[in-house]
């Protein structure tokens, strides 16, 4: 197996204020993958060879259709197959595989006010992606022609989602006294993907409780789903 992977991003911050700050990002990566598989049988050499370099049992020798360089291959018998019928019949494939994704992003984040217990945080964002991905076989199991392996076909795909998400969390209680902290988090995703005909809304609602500062206790509740990969 040979492998080649790239992954790089660009990312811009700025601070807004003492309170705001805003980011956006570029990313690319891509992967490619060559699997090898040596001494795989031809079943189209192993066929021609045993009719004795024909394409049928009865057709003439030689002709349209033999694998150029044909050797007879006789399996009667230990010691039968020559080195000439072997090397004949072998056939090393490469499986070629390669993934990509393109992303843009831009978040905003920072906090509205102060409740008893902190500032009041927040966080919107928006990203694009878009992945895409092929697997191609080799030939000779594209032609179904390696004895153990059924006919492959090439596939390509390609998902492009927008999403939007948002977060907030809100600190009711604390700073000294009982309870040590009271908190709220919800958040909420709207995904669209050009793969599904409805879009995507997850979301989350979590609680945290801390009665005394070293002792703390936290639920959430959360919807997720996404679609299915490339």
């Amino acid at each position: 197996t040979e492998s080649q992977s790239f992954n790089g991003r660009f990312t811009l911050e700025h601070d807004i204020d003492a309170n705001w700050k805003v980011s956006g990002g570029l990313g690319f990566g891509r992967s490619d993958l060559n699997s090898i598989a040596i001494g795989n049988i031809n079943r189209v050499a192993v066929e021609q060879g045993l009719y004795g370099c024909r394409v049928t049992p009865t057709s003439a020798p030689g002709g349209p259709g033999i694998i150029p360089g044909c050797v007879p291959v006789n399996i009667y018998g230990p010691g039968t197959i020559t080195d000439a019928a072997r090397d004949f019949i072998q056939t090393d494939t490469t499986d070629v595989a390669s993934f990509e994704q393109q992303r843009a992003s831009v978040n905003l984040v920072g906090t509205l006010f102060d409740l008893p217990g902190g500032s009041v945080g927040v966080a919107l964002g928006a990203e694009i992606r878009k992945d895409s991905g092929e697997t191609v076989p080799d030939d000779a199991k594209q032609r179904g022609e390696i004895i153990g392996f059924n006919q492959q076909q090439a596939v390509r795909g390609a998902i492009t989602a927008k999403e939007v998400y948002g977060e907030i969390r809100l600190p009711l209680l604390g700073g000294g006294g009982f309870p040590d902290m009271l908190a709220f988090e919800l958040g909420g995703r709207y995904s669209d993907y050009d793969s599904l005909q409805d879009p995507l809304f997850n979301y989350k609602a979590a609680v945290e409780f801390a009665p005394i500062n070293w002792l703390r206790f936290r639920g959430a509740y959360n919807k997720a789903a996404r679609a299915p990969s490339v």
